[in-house]
């Protein structure tokens, strides 16, 4: 019965490359050359931003350097929107940030690179966890034979990549689930953060290991089903 079921939801899922997933226009784009954004170009007080690595690395979308008008024109190709993904592409490679909304207009640097999804074929939160996933991320990667370098593999690779596509209600469902699961997390943290030597506390931390491991079971399973793993 289990079977029976499975594999009715799997003639579901259609077989895609990567690439299908990207808006046709734009779909993944590195930075540009370092040499356009240098820092005799930074200025103090500028209008607009400069979001780099670590923007994508630690989820958070603080600025160090600001650019005149007149270089952001000339880099409008590069320019940063809410609802894009930032993905590292030198050093800690890999981390993933969705944009948010209320950012300052800038622009990425040669550190990252910008992928901007379909939206009519996938869900937001769906797409973060998917391409945050472990599978995900040993896809993404690739060590030199002989070396202990990881690289990030070509995105011409990325876009070539097969995956199974859920349809995007099924997607909507796990990522409000997922959503669900990640807020109690993060209540039962503060909650534990609050309560540091109070009974409570041995409580508080025993549930939101277990939500982590949950939310990681998850994640995990629906891969599993999507043969992601």
């Amino acid at each position: 019965m289990y079977t029976n079921r499975m594999s009715k939801n799997h003639d579901a899922w259609e077989q895609r490359k990567f690439n299908y997933l990207l808006t046709a226009k734009d779909g993944i784009r590195r930075g540009p050359f370092g040499s356009s954004l240098k820092k005799d170009f930074f200025v103090k007080n500028g209008q607009y931003a400069v979001y780099e690595q670590k923007n994508a690395i630690y989820d958070n979308y603080e600025v160090r350097y600001e650019i005149s008008a007149d270089r952001f024109n000339k880099l409008k190709s590069f320019e940063l929107k809410p609802g894009d993904y930032i993905l590292s592409g030198a050093g800690t490679i890999g981390k993933i940030s969705r944009v948010p909304n209320g950012i300052k207009k800038g622009v990425f640097n040669q550190a990252l690179i910008r992928i901007r999804i379909n939206h009519d074929l996938v869900n937001d939160i769906y797409f973060l966890e998917f391409m945050r996933s472990e599978s995900m991320q040993r896809k993404l990667t690739s060590t030199n034979p002989g070396s202990a370098i990881t690289n990030l593999v070509p995105m011409k690779t990325v876009k070539d990549f097969e995956v199974s596509v859920p349809k995007i209600e099924e997607q909507k469902k796990v990522g409000l689930f997922l959503v669900t699961v990640s807020n109690l997390i993060t209540a039962n943290q503060r909650q534990h953060k609050s309560h540091p030597s109070s009974t409570e506390s041995g409580i508080f931390s025993s549930l939101y290991q277990t939500c982590q491991m949950l939310h990681h079971f998850i994640i995990i399973l629906v891969l599993q089903l999507l043969d992601y793993v």
